[in-house]
């Protein structure tokens, strides 16, 4: 842990309840000039019975690189405006935004705002034209920055204090830790986010993985992958196992991070082989595709297994889809259909597909077209896309099902809007030949270049004769 940090404004622990009192008796578009740390400012401003207002963001863009900097975030289950000491501020591409004229849209405004998790009365502010603003002198007590007046040069004057801390000991960040994690579980997020800042940036790791959550989920704060990846990234270096999941499932996908499969695997290798079944699972479904790692399904099968044994439903699925093919195992069509009902049991869209599937061949089963149907149409209620086109074969042809034609090019058309190529082309053909559909060859092609740019060919053969 560091030994020396500039801390956000502990003594400024306040939550305040914007005062809701009379219209403001005279306001106009303030005439005075604005310097932050020396440099003229141009933001939309008023004054308002000889005060100056100004918008919560545009002075936390204007701080946002400051001793003073602060976060400004929405708890959308409350209805509370949030400012955090301290952290980082994220630009929503609004601020300092000039416009015209809004003083005779001004109305005493009844929003709350919590600073630093605690709240109390006495805050004058006002919105104007939709948008909340706040005494400049007020938001600069609140937040540790000074606010001066030139009089020569009519100029409100904004700059940093400088302030130091001693570290605290490590019972004061284990009650911080405490404290915001109570307030967490209690779903009580402005208490919540303040303290676990607080112990997060001297180091707690639990505490930067919950506050990592807080950006991550929005709770007390604006939500922001880039931020909640950075808090996650500080606890799994200390080795909080969940977030190194979390870090992992983050270079996967590219959230708040450029997407690599190669660190994906690397942080997963660590929470894995700490046991942990869901890290086992996404290692194994890289091994099994060969995404920054070189494929090798029996890799995939050992790390699917290992996740079984702790009853993860996704690598039961998986490790049943393995036994269907044969990767990486001994094809066994009756131990793939005993995985994979195992995770049917929990709700796994791609089971009931793989068992529709089995169902459809008579693979570890009796073969019915109507046990097929029945698998696809719950994996189709889970929103999955293959079961929709699945299930629209069988409607087009009348197997399991009676023969729908409008059903089938329904189907299809759902599947489609999810980008499965398949289904496109499939709905493609629907509109050229009129089944099911109103004949339309403009929409035929539409569907045949969308499944055509994914690489399918006979789309792609389509429109070549087209």
């Amino acid at each position: 842990m560091k030994k020396s940090c500039a801390l956000f404004m502990l003594s400024l622990s306040l939550c305040l309840v914007l005062s809701t009192g009379a219209s403001a008796a005279n306001v106009t578009l303030s005439a005075q000039r604005l310097t932050v740390d020396g440099r003229e400012i141009a933001c939309e401003r008023y004054n308002i019975d000889g005060s100056n207002y100004f918008k919560l963001r545009d002075i936390a863009y204007l701080l946002a690189n400051s001793s003073a900097k602060f976060s400004v975030g929405y708890d959308a289950e409350k209805g509370l405006v949030t400012v955090l000491s301290g952290q980082e501020y994220e630009p929503t591409g609004t601020e300092l935004k000039l416009g015209e004229d809004k003083s005779a849209q001004t109305q005493p405004s009844g929003q709350r705002l919590l600073v630093n998790g605690r709240e109390r009365e006495g805050l004058t502010v006002y919105n104007i034209g939709g948008n909340n603003f706040f005494k400049l002198r007020d938001l600069g007590d609140m937040l540790g920055f000074e606010v001066d007046y030139d009089v020569k040069t009519n100029t409100a004057v904004i700059s940093n204090k400088s302030t130091s801390y001693a570290e605290p000991g490590q019972s004061d960040i284990e009650g911080w830790y405490a404290q915001g994690k109570a307030a967490y579980d209690a779903k009580d997020y402005g208490p919540a986010v303040y303290f676990l800042g607080k112990a997060a940036v001297w180091g707690h790791a639990e505490a930067q993985h919950c506050f990592g959550l807080c950006y991550d989920c929005g709770y007390g704060l604006l939500k922001s992958s880039e931020r909640a990846f950075e808090w996650y990234l500080k606890a799994a270096e200390q080795g909080v196992t969940e977030c190194e999941f979390n870090v992992g499932v983050m270079y996967d996908y590219g959230m708040g991070v450029a997407q690599s499969h190669a660190e994906a695997a690397r942080w997963y290798r660590r929470a894995a082989d700490k046991g942990l079944d869901a890290a086992q699972t996404n290692l194994g479904w890289l091994y099994e595709n060969g995404w920054g790692v070189q494929q090798d399904y029996a890799k995939a099968a050992e790390l699917y297994r290992k996740a079984v044994e702790q009853g993860d439903p996704l690598a039961q699925n998986n490790l049943g889809h393995l036994y269907l093919n044969g990767w990486g195992v001994e094809q066994n069509f009756s131990l793939a259909v005993e995985y994979l009902q195992k995770a049917a049991k929990q709700n796994v869209d791609w089971a009931f597909d793989n068992l529709g599937l089995c169902c459809e061949n008579g693979w570890g089963v009796t073969q019915s077209y109507a046990k097929a149907a029945e698998y696809y149409r719950k994996a189709c209620d889970l929103g999955l896309a293959d079961a929709q086109y699945r299930l629209a074969l069988l409607y087009l042809d009348g197997k399991g099902v009676g023969k729908n034609e409008a059903e089938a090019a329904a189907l299809f058309r759902k599947a489609a809007e999810q980008g499965n190529a398949e289904a496109q082309y499939r709905l493609g053909l629907c509109y050229e030949s009129g089944i099911g559909v109103t004949r339309s060859r403009e929409d035929a092609t539409k569907w045949y270049r969308l499944s055509a740019e994914q690489g399918y060919v006979p789309a792609q053969e389509k429109m070549r004769s087209r």
